[in-house]
């Protein structure tokens, strides 16, 4: 519990630094993003398997509206923001 409550307050903080700088927080945006779809992905997987039952699932449905956003904001940041690499190649 003390180590979920650690995680949460540490991606809070996470969050809250992004909103305020977006084109420099884009990798923030993105293991944002990418932690809250792997949440749903994960319990899908655990009501497919029997573990726990489907209504774990309505909550984590703010998960997966929150980290589709997330990717909706890091693909309106400038590339270079965004982290691309294509001016390298």
């Amino acid at each position: 519990m003390h180590l979920f409550s650690t995680l949460v307050f540490l991606f809070g903080i996470a969050y809250y630094r992004a909103a305020t700088d977006l084109e420099g927080q884009a990798e923030v945006i993105k293991l944002g993003g990418v932690a809250k779809l792997a949440l749903v992905v994960v319990a899908a997987l655990d009501v497919v398997l029997g573990l726990v039952s489907w209504p774990i699932l309505v909550p984590l449905s703010g998960d997966l509206v929150f980290g589709l956003l997330f990717f909706r904001a890091l693909s309106r940041l400038p590339v270079a923001a965004a982290g691309s690499r294509s001016d390298l190649t």
